[in-house]
């Protein structure tokens, strides 16, 4: 069951700002799964701790459309650099949730998770419900090395003379 524990921590920096800090416990309440219709990633979830800072993170977030568009466009630079290194990219974002909409959300989900006709759409749908208006709050850039023994096959294969075609499901930048 998912939920929040809400501890007060020893931030000294905050403290002299005026800002009440909390440190956070959150428990996984539901899981979107992978759909490439919502344009969602594969999720990895898990129980985090993380350190919430005061008032003083809401007023760096409000300065603008010109700010985030500058934002957005030096993040997918980023990204488009990363895929064509062959990099495997996450975005990693976050929105606050009110209470009654994440209970609503959630109802919702249920729903939509324990639906025999249309499953699937109303997954997706459920899932672009929540995944708006997200804050960025990092990027990540791993490489994704092929398993082992995949190089020498491909040569074994090129040298017999067969024709080799790789198919992937993500970003055509990604499949070098």
């Amino acid at each position: 069951n998912g939920g929040q524990n809400l501890i007060p921590t020893d931030n000294q920096n905050a403290e002299e700002n005026g800002q009440e800090t909390m440190q956070k416990d959150t428990f996984l309440s539901s899981v979107v799964e992978d759909g490439s219709e919502a344009g969602t990633g594969d999720k990895n979830v898990f129980r985090t701790r993380s350190l919430e800072i005061g008032t003083g993170e809401k007023e760096i977030r409000e300065e603008g459309d010109e700010w985030e568009m500058a934002t957005m466009l030096g993040i997918q630079a980023h990204l488009g650099d990363f895929a064509s290194e062959g990099l495997r990219t996450l975005v990693l974002g976050v929105r606050i949730l009110g209470e009654e909409e994440c209970e609503n959300w959630l109802s919702n989900y249920r729903a939509a998770a324990t639906s025999i006709k249309d499953r699937e759409k109303k997954l997706t749908d459920v899932a672009l419900a929540i995944e708006r208006d997200l804050h960025i709050v990092g990027v990540t850039a791993i490489e994704d090395q092929l398993q082992d023994g995949v190089p020498d096959t491909i040569a074994t294969l090129e040298s017999a003379g067969i024709k080799l075609w790789v198919l992937t499901g993500d970003k055509r930048e990604t499949a070098i």
